[in-house]
């Protein structure tokens, strides 16, 4: 099958699967069910073939994808060690990830690295 674009996402009601819809080349519906399990490698995966993706497009290996983050949270775990920062933008997208107290505190720093970095490879004016 050849899938033109997708139409839609439906995830059963007690979440055990869901199914990806979509039209193929003649115009015909489909739909692929899947195990809720598969979601886990479509997360893990999808971001790295889009941004593989973007990359040949433009042959360009410096491109990016970049979402433009709305909200930030940082909450402590039940764990009392890891550190969950969860980034959101304004669509709704959010993803979070566990951090250590050091990998806090480097990108608590990352913003002023950044500028040192970037005034000693600007020419003086």
């Amino acid at each position: 099958m050849d899938a033109r674009q997708l139409t839609g996402l439906e995830l059963a009601k007690d979440g055990a699967c869901f199914a990806l819809q979509g039209v193929d080349d003649s115009g015909a519906g489909w739909a692929l069910h899947l195990p809720s399990d598969c979601l886990q490698q479509l997360v893990l995966t999808l971001p790295n073939l889009a941004l593989k993706a973007l990359r040949a497009q433009h042959n360009d290996d410096t491109l990016r994808i970049v979402y433009p983050a709305h909200a930030c949270t940082v909450e402590l775990a039940s764990d009392q060690r890891t550190f969950i920062l969860t980034l959101r933008t304004e669509d709704g997208f959010h993803v979070s990830f566990g951090l250590s107290a050091e990998q806090c505190e480097t990108i608590g720093d990352s913003p002023r690295r950044a500028k040192l970095i970037s005034n000693r490879l600007s020419p003086p004016s």
